[in-house]
């Protein structure tokens, strides 16, 4: 009776494969997670579009208040409105709920 297994030799080629396979499959998961982001940033594009006019606005409102205020003053004035969420000076960032 034969114990020993028959020798298999393993391809060269073996270890490249097998790291393309996990390449590809990394870079499938990049795609997925890329095209969700396309979407997330095509609906804010959209609502943006959509909700110009306030914005607009709002940045009208800002840049004349910058005019003969500091933006501590501009932030206090911005907090007064209701679609504003947050304000950050040190950023110099408005959240606004759209």
């Amino acid at each position: 009776v034969n114990t020993m297994q028959p020798f298999e030799k393993t391809s060269p080629y073996e270890k490249r494969i097998s790291a393309l396979k996990r390449t590809i499959s990394e870079q499938e998961e990049a795609i997925k997670s890329l095209e969700k982001k396309i979407e997330l940033n095509k609906k804010k594009g959209e609502l943006i579009y959509e909700k110009y006019a306030p914005l607009q606005k709002l940045l009208d409102i800002v840049n004349e208040l910058r005019k003969s205020n500091d933006w501590v003053e501009v932030g206090e004035e911005l907090k007064k409105e209701k679609k504003i969420k947050t304000v950050n000076l040190k950023k110099k960032e408005v959240l606004v709920d759209l």
